[in-house]
């Protein structure tokens, strides 16, 4: 956490524990009297609501001081709150500041909404396990450390807009039955949400990870809506499961892009993806389009047994490895005009249920379409091929009696040209 952010934050607990060293009285008669004059006007949001709350509770219930007090004596010491004492102070109180201090709320439960809201924790934020029946408003928060929730349960909308988290942010196998807004969080170092189940839709859109995205096997009944997300290292999504739409255009991913047997139920969005090194997409099984149009790939493009339910456009996509998309099935259009391959393209056994539309391709090493099956027309117009370029056993079932003469034809265009 930031010093600039510390200062600026006026420390409702750091205030409090300064009054008790200063003032003896205080610490052996709490009262409000002897807490000192307090100018509310001078505060800034959370404080002032804590205050205000504070002195309001105070003029019926004199002890609550001492009771606050306690429980900074004991957050202090590296203690942990009771449920009754979480209540009191985060609940009712709504006590936001913890600039020196871990928050463990692990295990708890809360009956309505939790707010946390602007929530400063210099430590860690631990909430492993705890339980939320309505929703879990964590936005703008800005915690020093970690922010740990591995099997968390809430039971309505999880609010992360904005948050920020010095290191690893760990929602391990948590569980929402609403919707995931993480929209423009930053995350010092990795996230974690493997096994991460969302009843509604996932947003995290803009969110910048500094180390690497671990959400294997997480599980979104709605939409994924990842749109400019920037990972530093890594992006594993290995069987993750989408409902509805997968939105990840403009995503950057400075390392691998890891999604093997992923499920996208609706359209898969990825355009304008940037990812530096492989992308690495087996078995994906996209239930509605596969739209990749000017997605940049620094490394090798794995989408071998791929599987699209609708049209697979890649109009300009930029391969500088080599395009593996052997034995990929695609129900409609397949879409591939002006991509740009500086490896090899292996397409052996690709299956094309509408036309294939492979016009200005270029392709620097060997084109391998051996066995390849197209339903519904076949055009290479102007595709340039640097290698070998292999189509034996190609099939356009739309029009076969033409295509060994076609394919003969391109194939001589072909022998002389070097991209």
């Amino acid at each position: 956490m930031s010093i600039d952010r510390m200062d600026a934050a006026a420390n409702a607990f750091k205030r409090i524990g300064e009054t008790v060293a200063k003032k003896e009285e205080l610490r052996k008669n709490p009262s409000v009297e002897a807490l000192g004059p307090i100018d509310l006007q001078s505060l800034r949001y959370p404080e002032k609501q804590f205050f205000e709350n504070l002195l309001s509770v105070a003029s019926h219930d004199p002890d609550v001081l001492r009771r606050v007090i306690e429980m900074r004596e004991k957050l202090h010491n590296g203690l942990k709150l009771t449920q009754e004492e979480a209540d009191e102070l985060i609940t009712g109180l709504k006590c936001k500041e913890f600039p020196l201090n871990d928050l463990d709320l692990s295990e708890m439960k809360f009956k309505k909404k939790l707010d946390l809201e602007s929530l400063t924790v210099g430590g860690s934020l631990i909430m492993r396990g705890t339980e939320v029946r309505g929703n879990c408003d964590q936005s703008n928060m800005n915690i020093g450390r970690d922010i740990d929730e591995k099997n968390m349960r809430i039971y309505g909308k999880n609010d992360q807009m904005w948050t920020r988290v010095g290191r690893d942010n760990r929602q391990p196998s948590m569980y929402i039955k609403g919707t995931n807004n993480q929209g423009g969080m930053k995350v010092g170092r990795d996230n974690v949400q493997d096994e991460m189940k969302i009843e509604g839709r996932n947003y995290q859109e803009d969110m910048e990870v500094a180390g690497s995205n671990f959400q294997g096997g997480m599980d979104i009944s709605g939409d994924n809506y990842q749109a400019k997300m920037k990972i530093k290292i890594f992006n594993n999504q290995k069987e993750m499961k989408v409902g509805g739409t997968n939105n990840q255009e403009k995503l950057e991913v400075d390392g691998e892009n890891n999604q093997p047997f992923m499920t996208v139920g609706g359209d898969n969005i990825q355009r304008g993806m940037k990812i530096k090194e492989n992308n690495f997409q087996l078995q994906m099984n996209v239930g509605g389009k596969n739209l990749q149009a000017g997605t940049h790939i620094g490394g090798n493009n794995k989408q071998g047994m791929m599987t699209v339910g609708g049209e697979n456009n890649q109009y300009r996509m930029k391969v500088e490895g080599t395009n593996h998309q052997d034995d990929m099935k695609i129900s409609g259009k397949n879409r591939q005009i002006r991509v740009k391959v500086e490896g090899d393209n292996f397409q052996r056994k690709m299956e094309v249920g509408g036309e294939n539309a492979q016009n200005e391709m270029q392709i620097s090493g060997s084109n391998l379409q051996l066995d390849m099956i197209v339903r519904g027309g076949n055009n290479q117009d102007g595709m340039k091929v640097g290698g070998e370029n292999s189509q034996k056993g190609m099939k356009d079932k739309w029009n076969g009696d033409q295509l060994d003469d076609r394919m003969k034809n391109l194939l001589d265009r072909s022998r002389d040209f070097r991209v």
